[in-house]
């Protein structure tokens, strides 16, 4: 089916991308994707995509695939991994958190970001919820700002 935002190119170089393709979740695929989700090490879900730096939950908002979300924030469990799963950011300068201010609220998918954000320090009227464009450098005129 047909991602509703649909904004980010395929990931590739990561153990998640057949996770992603698997979004979302239909009854039949459910135990598949648990069995594969739990086959990696929290920490490999945590890796950017090669393509453009895109992390396997900013593919769950676009999907709106609430249980894939789910499951993946149950399996990153350790010490400031959900943390990342939230708040890492692409090249574009986004992340998953920047999610809750493009997509409907009333999405399951979105009221389980939502708790996660507050569980886990993500304010959504911060920074960390809000496309941050990398910097260019510009030319020094000598002016301080």
């Amino acid at each position: 089916s047909p991602r509703p935002v649909f904004s980010l190119p395929a990931p590739t170089d990561v153990v998640w991308g057949p996770l992603v393709d698997m979004m979302p979740l239909t009854p039949d695929k459910e135990l598949a994707f648990f069995e594969l989700l739990h086959s990696h090490p929290s920490q490999k879900l945590l890796e950017p995509s090669s393509t453009d730096g895109s992390t396997v939950m900013m593919f769950a908002a676009e999907y709106h695939a609430h249980l894939a979300g789910k499951m993946i924030f149950v399996h990153c469990q350790r010490y400031g991994q959900r943390y990342e799963l939230l708040t890492l950011r692409n090249n574009a300068g986004k992340n998953a958190a920047c999610y809750v201010h493009e997509l409907d609220p009333e999405l399951p998918v979105m009221k389980l970001f939502e708790e996660e954000m507050r569980k886990n320090g993500v304010d959504r009227d911060s920074e960390h919820a809000r496309i941050l464009v990398p910097k260019k450098k510009k030319k020094s005129l000598g002016v301080k700002r």
